[in-house]
């Protein structure tokens, strides 16, 4: 016992000897020395105990009680003793956790402390002190800011007092704990939510059943009421919350509801109630308070305004509107809040009925005259929109990013358009930190989850560097939806962060939010990935053991990788086939070079090798068959992205990397008389051959990036298969092969010759001879005539 009391490593010592100890006499002396190494000695640095070190404690003592040649007397004896030990050390290690100055290390005392507090509780329940414990565990949860448990605790201490009067003052500090977890800022996790209003409810109700001051009554009123509103049942908060404004006029509590009140029907969208609760609240003899008038005065206005935009909706006529009067109108109250109203509401008129010389004037003329106003993003978004419908994309990125430059509420969403648009023209740097810019301008979670989520897919489009990803991603794990964490969880298994990895794909796969196809399909195909890893650096200890566990996780992975395959997106199945051809490769190689345990007799060890090199001769064949199965799904589901045209020429991926052709900077715009070409599509902006036309002259005039935009619109108008193949010779000009070579196939398959033969074309380049051959046969009956050739002939 020379180490008690003293801070010393015998104290990892005696955690170990507790941890091996048969479970007899010798465990509990060693028990009891752990319980001297962890005693808080006055004047001395406390040893840091862990909620393990009283798990500890209380295993012992319950194995040594369930002996039977124990009496029960003894049996008392020893649980008297531990419940003291386990006591003092949680009761002594909480004070002392309290005094630490570093906020960091007094948190992660205080929540060892809360976790043996909890072992303590599960394991005395015939505990004298229960009572005590439970409310030492409800303050130290509070001291760590965790209100929903405090509070749940609370409610405990509360069923556990024998006075009234602790009940009552239990109950009170549950109600409090439970309304500041239910309106603390942050991510909003459901279950916990549900839960406190639960407990919030159950406290309030109790309370208001017994005697309270008028104060207290007015908090717990309150809090219940909210609940209501917190579950978004609107039409029972605001009954209760208007009952309460108007028991308790000019009071704290009594304005607190008539704000939330009022924030249920703006919630509800019930504009009307609104605005008649408002005005019923600022009457001459109204409930509120001075500074909650001054308050509610501009949230009637909104509402009025709200509602002005329903009725202007609905009286609005198909034909448009005079957008001469409008403009006369807006003159004469200019300077107004009706003089702006008047010129967006003609600006609108303008866009609706598509004219772009209106649009341009009074867009300029809105910007001009009303710099500040809310309106101004809106306008100059417009005019972005405006510019991309003449083909003018980079004034368009610069009126996005103007926009967003404003006070908008939708800024995040205007740079992220801005940074799509950069995107579309080969600009993935630009693009990148336009993303970066969306995110700072994201103003709350959901907003930061939509820019995620197109930053995701950018960041995968563009074959981002694992590390960047994580940088950007990484911090909005907590708010994200599925798809950016599976894109995130893949980026941190290329690092080798495994664990993180499988934290992020539960996201994806544990059911709680739904999840794309596609988000499911690359967090499997991720897990495979995290199991390939281990595979590759897994070192057999030279047992037959270690053989076995070998040979179990090639078929785990091996059945992650099919499964990833089988989610439903063509894309992760051709790379998880791929990647499969390639884990078992390697692994074919590992299992072959494996030397033989040295336990085993001469027999034994020929029986064992004889059976690994079956199955790596298995994996080999497997191999083959994946890339065989890979380079199928190219012309059966006419997509060819790189890991497919890699398959096509009997290679396999050597990295876990999702792979897409890269989009090539544009380099200048067009040549020639571009004028003409935006003149034609304004006269007839969805009509798919003048967009066929207009994309043909984009590519006469060197500007593939442009005529790809184009063209895509031509075919989703149902443009016909000539439209098809221009728009995959624009996208063979910008580098994006898989999406060329799938417009070619649609063509061909449509039954144009020049589908088929730039097909061809595309797959002899790219030395895939086999793959141009079997587009010649599998589409030998496209013989029309008439589409364009990629070199420029027809």
């Amino acid at each position: 016992l020379s180490f008690m009391n003293q801070r010393d490593p015998g104290l990892e010592v005696a955690r170990e000897l507790v941890r091996l100890s048969a479970s007899d006499a010798d465990r509990l002396d060693d028990a009891r020395l752990l319980y001297g190494f962890l005693r808080v000695v006055e004047g001395a640095p406390a040893p840091g105990l862990r909620a393990s070190d009283v798990r500890l404690l209380v295993d012992t003592v319950v194995l040594e009680m369930q002996r039977p040649t124990r009496d029960q007397a003894d049996r008392d004896k020893l649980e008297d003793e531990f419940e003291h030990m386990a006591r003092d050390l949680l009761t002594t290690h909480q004070e002392a956790a309290q005094a630490l100055p570093d906020e960091v290390a007094r948190k992660r005392a205080l929540g060892e402390v809360a976790g043996g507090y909890v072992v303590y509780l599960d394991a005395f329940q015939r505990s004298a002190a229960r009572v005590e414990v439970t409310e030492n565990l409800a303050e130290t949860y509070a001291l760590l800011g965790d209100d929903l448990s405090a509070g749940r605790r609370y409610l405990e201490l509360a069923d556990l007092a024998a006075e009234p009067a602790a009940r009552k003052k239990a109950l009170l500090s549950a109600l409090g704990h439970l309304q500041r977890a239910l309106e603390a800022e942050g991510p909003r996790e459901q279950v916990g939510r549900v839960v406190a209003r639960a407990a919030l409810r159950r406290a309030g109700v109790e309370l208001l059943g017994g005697e309270l001051d008028a104060s207290s009554k007015r908090t717990v009123e309150l809090a219940v009421a909210y609940t209501f509103f917190d579950e978004g049942r609107y039409d029972e908060a605001i009954d209760l919350l208007s009952a309460l404004t108007h028991e308790f006029p000019r009071t704290e509590e009594g304005d607190t509801a008539a704000f939330l009140a009022l924030d249920a029907y703006e919630a509800a969208g019930d504009w009307d109630g609104l605005i008649v609760a408002g005005q019923r609240l600022l009457a001459p003899n109204g409930p509120l308070t001075d500074a909650a008038r001054a308050k509610v005065q501009p949230a009637v206005a909104r509402a009025e305004a709200k509602k002005l935009d329903e009725l202007a909706l609905e009286a609005s006529g198909e034909g448009g509107a005079d957008v001469s009067v409008l403009e006369r109108f807006a003159e004469r109250y200019q300077g107004t809040n009706l003089g702006e109203r008047a010129l967006v509401d003609a600006f609108v008129a303008a866009r609706a009925v598509g004219d772009n010389d209106a649009l341009q004037r009074l867009g300029g003329r809105l910007v001009q005259q009303y710099p500040d106003s809310e309106q101004t993003s809106g306008i100059i978004s417009s005019l972005a929109r405006n510019a991309v419908a003449n083909l003018d994309y980079e004034q368009a990125i610069a009126a996005f990013e103007k926009a967003a430059a404003t006070e908008a509420s939708d800024s995040a969403m205007l740079l992220v358009t801005a940074a799509e648009l950069k995107d579309q023209l080969g600009d993935a740097a630009g693009a990148t930190e336009v993303f970066k810019q969306a995110l700072a301008r994201a103003k709350n979670a959901n907003a930061r989850a939509q820019v995620a989520e197109h930053l995701a897919a950018h960041l995968e489009a563009t074959g981002a560097a694992p590390n960047q990803v994580v940088a950007l991603l990484g911090p909005l794990a907590g708010e994200a939806g599925p798809d950016v964490l599976a894109t995130l969880g893949l980026a941190q298994v290329e690092l080798g962060q495994a664990d993180e990895a499988e934290k992020t794909f539960q996201g994806v796969l544990d059911g709680r939010v739904a999840s794309s196809v596609e988000a499911k399909a690359r967090a499997q195909y991720g897990n495979a990935e995290a199991m390939a890893s281990i595979i590759a650096s897994y070192a057999p200890d030279g047992s037959v053991e270690s053989l076995n566990e070998l040979v179990t996780l090639i078929e785990v992975a091996q059945q992650g990788y099919l499964n990833a395959a089988r989610q439903g997106s063509a894309f992760i199945a051709a790379t998880a086939l791929a990647r499969l051809g390639k884990m078992a490769q390697g692994a074919a190689a590992k299992l072959a070079s494996l030397p033989m345990p040295a336990a085993l007799g001469p027999d034994e060890a020929a029986a064992v090798k004889a059976a690994l090199g079956t199955r790596a001769q298995e994996l080999r064949e497997l191999a083959e068959s994946a890339r065989t199965t890979c380079a199928e799904q190219g012309f059966r589901l006419s997509w060819f992205g790189p890991v497919v045209r890699g398959c096509l020429k009997g290679e396999l991926p050597a990295s876990m990397r999702l792979q897409h052709d890269a989009i090539r900077p544009r380099r200048g715009g067009a040549r020639g008389d571009v004028a003409a070409l935006r003149a034609k599509l304004a006269e007839s902006p969805q009509d798919p051959a003048v967009l066929e036309s207009v994309g043909a002259g984009l590519l006469d005039a060197g500007d593939p990036h442009v005529a790809r935009l184009v063209l895509a619109r031509a075919t989703a108008a149902g443009g016909g298969a000539k439209a098809t193949n221009l728009l995959g010779i624009a996208e063979y000009g910008v580098g994006n092969t898989e999406a060329a070579l799938e417009a070619f196939a649609r063509a061909a398959e449509a039954g144009l010759a020049a589908g088929r033969e730039n097909m061809q074309r595309v797959f002899t380049e790219l030395g895939l001879s086999d793959a141009a051959a079997t587009a010649g046969e599998r589409y030998a009956g496209a013989k029309d005539g008439g589409g364009r050739l990629l070199g420029g002939g027809r």
